[in-house]
């Protein structure tokens, strides 16, 4: 009986087990591993480039992966999905155009199935296709095999004989247009464009009787970054005959809607008699072409009067030209209508938004409510997204339908000053309709400035100035630095260190100026306090919110030499005997100067009689060769010498009287009675001289090699003369007779 009670108990377990499970695998809902918000394609990416690569993750082995819906709708992109990796994979199916369609949002749909229900999710991808240069595009005719016109010989100058079509795919593109080169050779420049004009002028006449019959113009159109494309216009002359052509209708009235073009037929002009016709446009269009064979009229571009309102009316004048009766001609008029589309594109309150705000307003703030509507019963779902531009890139962000600030708006730099210091960007605004229109909000948000950061200075904190510079010498900068835009609009002022006032600053550029001169010998140093506050970095400027620093620097003086040598005493007079030895010196003379490190040179400059006095250093030293012979040079018993003392620049001189003593016994006295006396003892010795010991044995010597040369040279004299006067010893032997 207790077995029914175990299965019973095995057969609850297994259920709950079962339930356990299930609920676990239903709590496995499905979800994306990195996903991207959004991405970036080229244009003319090659077909099965991959767009986006992200992974799914799912409880059912075999989940339902796909793209539900493009906007705007396109089938450019596929899904692939790899259920062994779980990852799936969007590729292009065609190449993109960034002007046709800049951004696709992408939805991605995922469905699982499990033991309890079915459960999805889906994503958003928003693609954005990057635009590439292309080259522009001439029509097919006129690249090859050019393009045909029929020209009369007295058409006037500078008028226009045919218009190059020629279009660029990118935006804003601007094309040049210019005549490459001309057959017969030489007549390129009978032909002119006057860019941005594509209308092929001609310059001057044509004589169809002198050989003005066919002329090959080779036409470039280039963009502004080198792209280009060419072509060949066949300009042929006509002679002038006053024959006229008729036109079936000469004028006709047309009406086309616009969104059509190009090459859309717009009507046909036919003349009413003649052969071999040729029709021309005389009024050139862009917008329109003529058939020169047929008399079709076509458009020659995408016709938008929204953008162009002038096309909703274009009137044409038409030539049409006999070949075979030698240009006989006649014109015809069509005016053109061309009636605009209702259509409905979203609206919004406000269509554009400007704000203010400071630059330290924090992130999140709501800057704006859009609110948008659209006329259209139906397809009036909107969807926004935010296009900035290269300074607002993740500036901004939206929530639901409120403009918040992401990101800190920086008023402090180059980039936002030269956007004026305004953030942009646009808001699209696209409906749900196929294909979707869209609008584009601009946002401009300007920023004013708050004064966040404190002046710094860089350094160095000294400077160097010789002393006597001229007043108002400019002896160094100070280069304070603030981050606040405008950046360094700082003001300086010194506020301690120049005592007496020396020195003043600039305000504005922080130039410090010399009041007056230094003077090293008196101050070698200056510390300045020098104090720097920013001005006007606020939008409303306060003086209470200034910022101020303060920093010390020095002001080195250097030395120059401004002051001459100063000599104590100015005037010697000393009594020397005439035997004094050159090495004693006579006197010392004692200079000083109130520079620093500046050399003294001493100079006799006057009273140095047959050179008998030098100077060592400030020594005055004797040569020791004073002459009292009244037979040879008579030295004097005085000499008044003057010494040059010099610095470099300034020179002093210094009075020395020098009384000389000849050689005697006695020993010279200062007093004025001695000087006397040494005069009357110079008159006693004049005629007497004793030679000093080392004279004597130097005259000795010389003598004794003066004898002994002369000895010499007369022993040479006599033995070359007695062997002149012997025979050669071979003369005396007797002649032996050759046999």
């Amino acid at each position: 009986m207790e077995l029914p009670a175990v299965s019973t108990s095995m057969a609850l377990l297994f259920f709950y087990s079962v339930l356990l499970i299930v609920s676990f695998v239903a709590a496995q809902d499905p979800s994306f591993i990195n996903i991207p918000a959004s991405v970036n394609v080229t244009e003319n990416s090659p077909i099965h480039t991959e767009v986006a690569q992200f992974g799914i993750v799912t409880a059912d082995p075999n989940p339902k992966v796909e793209i539900v819906s493009v906007v705007p709708a396109t089938n450019a992109f596929n899904l692939v999905f790899d259920k062994s990796l779980s990852t799936a994979s969007i590729t292009l199916a065609a190449t993109l155009d960034f002007e046709t369609q800049p951004w696709y949002t992408i939805t991605v749909y995922v469905e699982d199935y499990n033991l309890t229900s079915v459960t999805n999710i889906s994503a958003n991808i928003l693609v954005r296709v990057l635009d590439v240069n292309e080259p522009p595009q001439c029509e097919p005719q006129l690249v090859s095999p050019g393009v045909t016109v029929q020209v009369r010989e007295d058409i006037s100058p500078g008028t226009s004989i045919y218009v190059v079509l020629a279009s660029d795919p990118d935006h804003n593109s601007v094309l040049q247009y210019n005549v490459s080169d001309a057959l017969p050779s030489g007549s390129a420049n009978r032909f002119r464009f006057l860019n941005p004009s594509p209308s092929l002028l001609n310059i001057g006449s044509f004589n169809y009787q002198k050989g003005d019959t066919n002329f090959i113009v080779s036409v470039v159109v280039e963009d502004q970054f080198g792209l280009k494309c060419t072509g060949t216009v066949h300009v042929e002359i006509l002679p002038v005959k006053n024959t006229l052509l008729n036109f079936t209708f000469p004028v006709q009235n047309v009406t086309i809607k616009e969104n059509i073009g190009p090459d859309i037929y717009v009507t046909k002009v036919t003349a009413s008699s003649g052969t071999n016709l040729r029709y021309h446009l005389v009024t050139p269009s862009v917008s329109f072409w003529i058939d020169q064979g047929s008399g079709i009229i076509r458009t020659g571009m995408h016709l938008d009067v929204d953008k162009t309102p002038s096309l909703t009316y274009t009137m044409l004048l038409v030539r049409v030209y006999s070949a075979d009766s030698s240009g006989t001609s006649g014109t015809a008029t069509v005016n053109v209508f061309v009636l605009d589309v209702n259509d409905n594109f979203p609206v919004c309150d406000p269509p554009s938004f400007l704000v203010e705000v400071k630059e330290t307003e924090p992130i999140g703030t709501v800057l704006t409510t859009l609110k948008c509507s659209d006329a259209d019963i139906t397809n009036n779902t909107l969807s926004y997204e935010i296009v900035p531009d290269g300074n607002s890139l993740d500036k901004f962000r939206l929530t639901g339908n409120n403009l918040e600030i992401n990101d800190t708006l920086d008023y402090d730099s180059e980039e936002i000053a030269r956007a004026n210091f305004q953030y942009k960007a646009s808001i699209i605004v696209t409906d749900s309709g196929v294909p979707p229109l869209s609008i584009s909000i601009p946002i401009q948000v300007g920023v004013y400035p708050v004064n966040e950061f404190k002046p710094t200075f860089p350094g160095p904190f000294f400077f160097d100035v010789l002393e006597n510079r001229a007043a108002h010498t400019v002896i160094g900068s100070v280069n304070g630095q603030d981050r606040d835009w405008e950046f360094n609009n700082l003001h300086y002022s010194i506020i301690g260190g120049n005592i007496p006032p020396v020195f003043y600053i600039d305000m504005k550029s922080g130039t410090i100026h010399l009041l007056g001169s230094l003077d090293f010998e008196m101050k070698r140093s200056y510390e300045l306090n020098i104090q720097v506050v920013d001005i006007d970095q606020d939008r409303d400027p306060d003086p209470l919110k200034q910022n101020t620093v303060n920093q010390l620097f020095t002001v080195q003086v250097q030395d120059e030499n401004d002051n001459p040598p100063v000599c104590n005493p100015p005037f010697h007079e000393t009594t020397i005997y005439s035997t004094l030895s050159a090495r004693d010196p006579v006197l010392t003379v004692t200079c000083t100067d109130g520079d620093i490190n500046f050399v003294h040179t001493f100079r006799i400059s006057g009273g140095n009689e047959n050179n008998r006095f030098t100077m060592n250093g400030n020594q005055l030293m004797s040569r020791n060769t004073f002459s009292y012979n009244p037979a040879g040079v008579m030295d004097p018993l005085t000499f008044d010498l003057s010494i040059q003392v010099s610095d470099g620049v300034f020179i002093t001189s210094v009075k020395v009287i020098v009384h000389v003593v000849p050689w005697t016994t006695t020993s010279p006295t200062t007093t004025t009675p001695l000087v006397t006396r040494s005069i009357k003892t110079v008159t006693v010795l004049q005629g007497y001289w004793e030679p000093e010991p080392w004279f004597v044995a130097i005259l000795t010597i010389s003598v004794a090699l003066a004898i002994g040369t002369t000895a010499l040279l007369i022993w040479k004299i006599l033995q070359c003369t007695s062997l002149s006067n012997s025979s050669p010893p071979e003369m005396t032997a007797p002649l032996v007779q050759q046999g």
